[in-house]
């Protein structure tokens, strides 16, 4: 990332209390995070969730983005081009939470802000940088099996 920080621990933690009350009033989250896009100091906010699997991803973008319109600074919000609903049995989504919960042994909603990622690789996606606001195997009162044995990981 450059020196200049785009998305301001402030503009996160905005962010990180959208998602908090997004998952009071429709259910818990599997992961949100920001991570980079393809361009520079541009940033994708990337959630999945069961509920949002029925749901389907038109109508989860539509009410996501609608809310961060009314709850993020609007100068932050220029620095997010798009907002990401992946399948709550993504490979990339069961890899990372198994990762931060059971690998590192991270609660990744505890941290003010997100939790920090850099330099990391999970399932061919290189990271640079994100923030990973919430990773909950037990969203739905199921927890996520390890994806872990026999599979590379690499966190420089």
């Amino acid at each position: 990332m450059a020196s200049k920080e785009v998305v301001t621990a402030r503009t996160r933690e905005q962010i990180q209390q959208l998602l908090r009350k997004l998952a009071q009033e429709k259910g818990g989250l599997r992961l949100a995070m920001l991570m980079p896009t393809e361009l520079p100091q541009r940033w994708n906010l990337l959630v999945s969730a069961p509920w949002m699997d029925s749901l389907g991803t038109r109508s989860v973008i539509s009410d996501l983005t609608s809310r961060l319109l009314r709850h993020v600074d609007k100068n932050a919000l220029s620095a997010i081009d798009r907002v990401s609903v992946m399948p709550s049995s993504d490979p990339f989504v069961l890899r990372i939470v198994e990762i931060l919960n059971g690998f590192l042994g991270v609660d990744a909603s505890s941290h003010k802000g997100g939790f920090r990622l850099h330099d990391t690789v999970i399932e061919g996606y290189d990271i640079p940088e994100a923030f990973v606001f919430v990773a909950d195997p037990r969203v739905n009162g199921r927890s996520v099996k390890s994806h872990l044995a026999g599979q590379k990981v690499a966190v420089r």
